[in-house]
């Protein structure tokens, strides 16, 4: 058997699920501009992000990197997939920021789709609210809010233009 065929014959057995196949639309190049609230400043975040398929389409994979004035350099590297027995999905994200996390969620019918992340962050309760939305053919936001110790810690507010 030919590894052609082997790969045919995991391809037949494992079909990838819809929830998965949704996930393909955000393959791309991708502008990045927005901003990031902590407390009572507001500083402009711009930059680039890169998605990629990974596991032969079951998922992504991506790498986004950010200048936020006035503190530098984020950079943050996510692998998303789709739970097809639960209809969840999970991005698990590593960063420059000291962060590791898995978040998991659901699909909006309106091609976006929303995460939550549990968890602690310097001794204290955290917690992580994200909202992607497909803005148009070629575009979308992401919201992003967390919390420490039940207080809001930051709000990120970004759009992603596809290159």
């Amino acid at each position: 058997m030919t590894t052609q065929e082997q790969t045919d014959m995991v391809a037949e057995m494992f079909p990838i699920p819809e929830g998965a196949k949704r996930l393909e639309w955000f393959i791309g190049e991708w502008t990045i501009d927005g901003t990031l609230q902590m407390g009572e400043d507001t500083l402009p975040l711009t930059g680039g992000a890169s998605i990629l398929a990974a596991a032969g389409g079951w998922g992504l994979r991506s790498e986004l990197v950010g200048q936020v004035q006035g503190l530098g350099t984020m950079r943050e590297n996510d692998l998303f997939g789709f739970d097809q027995e639960r209809g969840l999905l999970h991005m698990y994200s590593l960063t420059n920021t000291g962060n590791v996390h898995d978040h998991v969620g659901q699909w909006r019918d309106d091609g976006g789709f929303d995460l939550v992340y549990e968890g602690v962050q310097q001794g204290q309760p955290y917690r992580e609210e994200m909202e992607v939305r497909r803005t148009g053919e070629a575009a979308f936001t992401i919201h992003d809010v967390e919390y420490v110790a039940g207080a809001l810690a930051s709000v990120m507010e970004v759009e992603l233009t596809r290159r």
